[in-house]
């Protein structure tokens, strides 16, 4: 933290310590910004080189003390919380790297086929529909299987593709697009979806823990919805 320094305070150092503020200025501010060291040399120059007929106002003097005690006070703050941000992110990143191998459900319309576990997600339904159709298509747009449901009511409705297509055929492990519509007095109704996906690797970065999502890529731990 820094403090800036009143121009008057500034006129009273002697010339011949020029040298030595510039050196503290340099390392410490830019312009008046004074960090604690260099305020508190400056204050100290200032004693040293006061005119012994007119000494420093005794208010002055508390109030510069009083300035410093506010700089050193704030400085110390400043790493008590720099200290417990790196505690929390440590934290963090210990919390993201347990996930490794787990699956967890994430906000997207592309999901993950995989060889053994199929594809799996949920839909989002605000308000009771009557019929809901799932399209489950290639990243090209080729519709591979579509999946009608009953009636459903408001909450999240779950869904599982086993991988095979309208013909019985295994599709290729990969990523696929799911679109879910609803159908409500006879009018389509668009319903949002989240996708379950494996936790490959953790990355860890100044701006918090990324989860890799196989098939999805990075996704922050805030992101996710549910853990399996």
């Amino acid at each position: 933290m820094a403090t800036r320094v009143s121009d008057a305070l500034l006129s009273t150092v002697n010339t011949g310590f020029a040298t030595e503020k510039a050196t503290a200025d340099q390392k410490k501010t830019q312009g008046n910004e004074l960090g604690q060291d260099a305020f508190l040399t400056m204050m100290l120059t200032q004693m040293k080189n006061q005119d012994p007929t007119k000494p420093m106002d005794s208010a002055q003097y508390l109030a510069q003390l009083a300035q410093f005690s506010t700089v050193s006070g704030i400085e110390k703050l400043n790493t008590t919380i720099e200290g417990f941000i790196g505690q929390l992110q440590t934290s963090g990143a210990m919390q993201a790297s347990g996930l490794v191998g787990r699956q967890v459900v994430v906000d997207s319309d592309t999901g993950y086929l995989d060889a053994t576990q199929g594809l799996a997600g949920n839909i989002t339904i605000d308000s009771p529909v009557d019929a809901v159709k799932i399209s489950i298509a290639t990243p090209g747009g080729q519709v591979v299987r579509e999946v009608t449901l009953g009636a459903q009511g408001a909450g999240e409705t779950a869904f599982h593709w086993d991988g095979r297509d309208a013909s019985g055929v295994l599709r290729t492990p990969g990523n696929y697009r799911v679109v879910a519509q609803g159908l409500r007095a006879g009018e389509p109704v668009g319903l949002s979806t989240s996708m379950s996906a494996p936790v490959d690797s953790v990355s860890l970065s100044a701006q918090g823990s990324k989860l890799n999502l196989r098939g999805l890529g990075e996704y922050a731990l805030d992101d996710v919805r549910a853990i399996f």
